[in-house]
């Protein structure tokens, strides 16, 4: 597996890569990492989307 992340102003922006088992092709996710959330897209060759969470308010 093969992944980045690189800091830039309190967050973390992120994206990595793996090679899937049983020729279904390349896994890829990007996203980024703040104190109030974390957002990411992932896709392969069967399956995509967004990934989203977010702290609660105090």
């Amino acid at each position: 597996m093969k992944s980045h992340l690189i800091a830039v102003a309190l967050s973390l922006v992120l994206s990595g890569e793996m090679k899937l088992p049983g020729g279904l092709g390349t896994y890829q996710v990007k996203g980024k990492l703040t104190r109030e959330a974390f957002t990411a897209t992932y896709q392969s060759a069967g399956d995509r989307g967004m990934m989203s969470l977010k702290r609660p308010a105090p």
